[in-house]
């Protein structure tokens, strides 16, 4: 098994009954070494990963089930009580 490392995912799209999520980094090297005194780091897309849509629909179901473990949840709901994530209806 390969382990990758990202910051975030960037974008996700399907074409051909094929699911691609963009995932990227930072780039730490603009972050800290920039000439100015502007600390923003560019997220640079990294990785790509290709999957059917039924592997993806499955993915989907194991989010799913992780977002509702207990532990899980209690972070979910602070990031919504604060507005970066929407609250379930």
């Amino acid at each position: 098994m390969k382990k990758i490392h990202v910051d975030t995912s960037m974008g996700i799209h399907m074409q051909n009954g094929i699911v691609h999520i963009i995932l990227g980094s930072d780039d730490l090297s603009q972050k800290f070494y920039k000439e100015n005194d502007i600390n923003e780091g560019n997220t640079k897309a990294t990785s790509i990963i290709s999957m059917p849509i039924l592997g993806f629909i499955e993915t989907l179901n194991i989010f799913q089930n992780f977002a509702k473990e207990p532990h899980i949840k209690m972070i979910l709901d602070s990031y919504a009580d604060v507005g970066v994530l929407k609250k379930d209806k």
